[in-house]
């Protein structure tokens, strides 16, 4: 999917894509270098541009790839073959991943625009994702603007901005959140 394509999908639904661009390798790489295995579950993994950083960081049988849009699911299909690629959505872990691996994911990367979501939309998905991490896991998320995207104390969650990437468009802050102190 070349840029242009990328930037009529956000014209058509700009909440869902989140950027104008898709993400940098210094972004996937930022995200990538987070995460920790063996279990790996990628949310909202749009065209692949996280996904790239994670791939070479974990193997076919710790990554799951999950998305909500077919089409996007297709093109990941062609770009990471061999690779677990669902379709499903991110509010719905539980019942999207396989049911041996709820309440052992070590690592969750959301490519999520949570800020463009409702607030009741943005703890739907933060709470499936942390009912299916282990209890020491942890959710890496991205953002364009420095402000935490989530409530922590009211939804009782530790978070810290881990990284700024500059070479991203726009430059992107990384966030590490967690149900245990971080």
């Amino acid at each position: 999917m070349g840029i242009f394509d990328f930037f009529k999908l956000f014209i058509k639904n700009p909440k869902e894509v989140g950027a104008i661009a898709p993400s940098s390798k210094f972004l996937a790489r930022a995200m990538a270098d987070q995460a920790l295995g063996p279990i790996v579950v990628e949310i909202g993994a749009g065209t692949g541009a996280l996904t790239k950083g994670l791939v070479t960081k974990f193997d076919t049988r710790s990554l799951y790839i999950i998305e909500i849009e077919q089409s996007l699911c297709d093109q990941l299909l062609m770009l990471f073959p061999g690779h677990h690629i669902i379709k499903g959505d991110a509010t719905k872990l539980s019942s999207v991943l396989p049911s041996e691996l709820i309440g052992k994911v070590d690592t969750i990367v959301s490519g999520i625009p949570l800020l463009n979501l409702k607030e009741k939309d943005r703890k739907a998905i933060i709470d499936a994702c942390f009912a299916t991490l282990k209890k020491d896991g942890f959710i890496i998320q991205f953002t364009y603007s420095p402000l935490c995207p989530i409530p922590l104390k009211k939804w009782g969650v530790y978070g810290k901005r881990v990284e700024y990437v500059i070479k991203n468009t726009p430059p992107a802050f990384v966030w590490k959140f967690s149900r245990v102190p971080l």
